[in-house]
């Protein structure tokens, strides 16, 4: 399961980063660079921060999804000619979920405590899209996060770390439904975090 989520995740998120560069009017090239950023850039982060080899050097796989999923969206993109906002926010929800679990597994896998697990899967969740987001030119999500997004995906590293000893499947599946949701009512109910009282008074 946690390598089809991998397999997924990349996906999706290598999508949201044509899908980025399509509506920021970047070229062939910036296209695929965005798909490769976000596909592995969190993920990247993680395996460097541990001390373990990079997932993807060793694996040519990763790099023939991004390559597939960049053909295909840039084929599809020619026939549709319209990339709605929409499309860019669940894909990301999408492979905001999966990679939760991904990054928080992999750092349970190699001896971390609960803490960094959740540090390392929520890093690695955000970090890719933060990258896309910056180089594109927009806000990134994870700093708007008067719409829920980092804090989604700390809530499904939570779940995950939590029920984890118990059933890896469970605490898959309950780690992403967590993450999606939370994410999903930003989206559709405008679920945000408090915002911090700027006027408010502070002693000298």
């Amino acid at each position: 399961m946690l390598h089809a989520l991998d397999i997924f995740g990349t996906i999706v998120f290598a999508l949201t980063g044509v899908f980025a560069a399509g509506r920021n009017n970047l070229d062939l090239f910036g296209a695929l660079v965005l798909a490769f950023v976000t596909a592995v850039g969190g993920g990247t982060l993680r395996d460097l921060i541990l001390g373990v080899p990079v997932f993807w050097l060793p694996n040519p796989l990763y790099l023939y999804l991004i390559l597939g999923t960049w053909a295909g969206a840039l084929i599809a993109a020619r026939i549709t000619r319209h990339i709605p906002r929409g499309t860019i926010l669940w894909s990301d929800a999408l492979g905001l979920s999966a990679f939760t679990v991904m990054g928080t597994a992999k750092a349970l896998e190699n001896g971390q405590t609960a803490a960094v697990a959740i540090l390392m899967g929520t890093l690695t969740s955000v970090a890719g899209g933060l990258i896309r987001d910056l180089l594109a030119g927009r806000q990134p999500m994870v700093l708007n996060q008067q719409r829920l997004y980092a804090t989604a995906s700390i809530a499904g590293c939570a779940v995950f770390v939590t029920l984890q000893p118990w059933s890896q499947q469970w605490a898959t599946l309950a780690a992403m439904a967590a993450t999606f949701t939370l994410r999903a009512g930003a989206l559709l109910w405008d679920w945000k975090l408090p915002i911090y009282p700027t006027n408010a008074e502070h002693g000298d």
